[in-house]
């Protein structure tokens, strides 16, 4: 693809727009997260918040912008691109992840309802590089191991426990 600043490249969420200048990025603004993210592993983004033009940020390789939803607050942080750009090269990553976070990823990823025994178990922290596999039941396997989590599935529905 050739640049052309007549005719930006702007990829578009319900809330905001980022605006790619010769880049490598990744978006994350799933409806159901109070959080949209993007990070920047390359190039330059701006982002502009589609209700308020006038709110706009740059981000430079290395960061993430941090879109609040309720309060359309704009957070810049400094974070390990790795981490949210591994689904391209077949893996999960987390990086001290709650058990809520990882498994919020892996209910997208394989179309399962994950059901929690308590609030405490969602905050449990998970941090590792699993490889994705089409049978959402390796990823399980190798979570209860290096865990002291109690995983049971039914079907489509997984339920967690300590």
């Amino acid at each position: 693809m050739t640049e052309d600043e007549n005719k930006p490249f702007v990829v578009r969420t319900d809330e905001f727009s980022v605006r790619v200048l010769g880049t490598s990025f990744n978006i994350s603004a799933y409806a159901d997260s109070p959080l949209a993210l993007t990070t920047l592993c390359s190039g330059h983004v701006r982002l502009t918040d589609c209700m308020n033009p006038g709110n706009e940020r740059d981000l430079l390789p290395g960061e993430q912008l941090l879109f609040h939803r309720e309060s359309r607050k704009m957070e810049i942080r400094n974070v390990d691109t790795d981490v949210f750009v591994s689904w391209r090269e077949g893996f999960f990553q987390f990086d001290n992840h709650t058990v809520e976070e990882v498994f919020m990823i892996l209910q997208r990823w394989y179309n399962v309802q994950v059901f929690y025994a308590n609030a405490e178990v969602r905050q449990e922290l998970f941090t590792g590089k699993l490889p994705r596999f089409d049978d959402m039941m390796i990823i399980i396997d190798l979570i209860k191991r290096v865990s002291d989590l109690e995983i049971t599935v039914d079907g489509k529905v997984i339920y967690i426990d300590k």
